[in-house]
């Protein structure tokens, strides 16, 4: 009984998900089968493109070369984003930051500055 009541939502939440079959018909071959070739496979409407393609008699190979180019700039587009979504480090100190003591001349007077890092701090 309580695998039914897991189930059971469960498929009704699924079937909601599922297009009807007839908008398909609708669609250019194009469309379905960049879709199809595109989309997850574990698409709930995979099915039912796949059926439309099949009564049409459409193969979508001369759409592979198309789809192919259109999940690598996905795969590009979503790898940026998870390295947009790191977290980013302070850059080690670069030759423009030389750390220790230093005198400088800052308007017409000669400053004390010590840097650490990228932080420098001067003493007048």
């Amino acid at each position: 009984m309580k695998v039914y009541t897991l189930v059971l939502p469960f498929a009704i939440l699924l079937s909601g998900c599922a297009a009807d079959p007839a908008i398909y018909r609708s669609q250019s071959s194009a469309k379905l089968c960049m879709d199809y070739l595109t989309l997850p496979s574990m698409n709930v409407n995979q099915g039912a493109r796949e059926a439309e393609l099949a009564r049409r008699g459409e193969s979508c190979s001369q759409y592979t070369g198309t789809a192919n180019a259109r999940r690598a700039s996905d795969a590009q587009f979503q790898n940026t984003l998870n390295s947009l979504s790191q977290p980013q480090s302070a850059p080690a100190a670069t030759q423009g930051y030389q750390q220790g003591t230093h005198t400088y001349m800052i308007n017409g007077r000669m400053v004390t500055c010590t840097t650490t890092g990228t932080m420098t701090n001067c003493i007048k």
